[in-house]
């Protein structure tokens, strides 16, 4: 048995998408919305002549159907926390979820399962990535939901040999998701008071822990173009020409002082070969 509705007087006191069992404690006044989405009978046995039971065109969840790379805004339009309670294996979808001041509370680039305490007129951006329709059921009468030009997340495209500076100009902590297999960058993290925080001479993979006015340097360094998410409406992307490494080039027989002018321990990165020097 599943799909249980209990109300009294039209106002909500529970509810359960999926469960078996004895249902208990229902006051005088209480009304039921119960439906069967097994694949054989339910049996009940109740004092006689203490309820009505009666064939109804409602049903207490309605489902909603997510089309393959479709995104879709949905609002919680009741007054108590709902669920999303998500019907299809392990497909994948992204989402971001926002209060009703426009505030972030949470968000996932990629992920499956239920979405739990989405509250009151709680509003969210949800995106299916997977290659086949997702399905989710929520308590019918409960939400908004329409089809949106917008996304959850963006995608930031850096061809090869370009190089861009991004800058989270949003008020929380972000990463940037690596969606380019293992083609290779090289980056600069530098915190708002312009001090390097990280780096990297040739890597692949998420950049996380970005903070509030944080901006990172990329230089696609791969030959083939290298794709990052962002949470939508969170960064400040321009191109830039340079990237976060330069090249100091040493010809023959020649010296070079080369002086440590920042407030960490760097790396000279060697891209030579065998070729051979020496140094104090």
């Amino acid at each position: 048995m599943s799909d249980l509705v209990l109300t009294y007087h039209n106002i909500l006191t529970r509810s359960n998408n999926n469960t078996f069992g004895n249902i208990s404690n229902i006051n005088e006044g209480d009304r039921i919305l119960l439906k069967n989405i097994s694949n054989s009978p339910i049996s009940f046995e109740v004092l006689a002549e203490q309820v009505q039971a009666n064939k109804s065109d409602h049903e207490p969840y309605q489902q909603i159907r997510l089309q393959v790379n479709q995104s879709y805004s949905i609002n919680n339009t009741s007054s108590r926390n709902i669920t999303l309670h998500y019907k299809s294996n392990t497909n994948r979808y992204q989402y971001t979820l926002y209060s009703d001041t426009g505030e972030l509370k949470t968000a996932n680039n990629s992920t499956w399962g239920n979405i739990s305490n989405i509250q009151p007129e709680d509003n969210m951006l949800i995106m299916n990535i997977s290659n086949q329709p997702i399905v989710f059921e929520v308590l019918a009468n409960h939400t908004e939901v329409s089809e949106s030009d917008k996304k959850p997340y963006d995608s930031i495209r850096i061809e090869d040999g370009k190089s861009y500076s991004i800058t989270n100009t949003s008020s929380r902590r972000l990463t940037l998701y690596y969606k380019s297999n293992t083609n290779r960058y090289q980056y600069a993290h530098f915190n708002d008071i312009n001090q390097l925080a990280a780096s990297n001479n040739s890597t692949w993979g998420n950049i996380s822990n970005i903070d509030s006015s944080d901006y990172v340097t990329i230089k696609n360094i791969s030959g083939k173009p290298i794709i990052f998410e962002a949470i939508v409406d969170h960064t400040r992307v321009q191109e830039i020409d340079e990237g976060p490494y330069e090249t100091i080039e040493i010809s023959s027989s020649e010296s070079v002082r080369i002086s440590n002018i920042s407030t960490r321990a760097l790396g000279l990165h060697y891209k030579s070969g065998t070729n051979r020097f020496q140094y104090v």
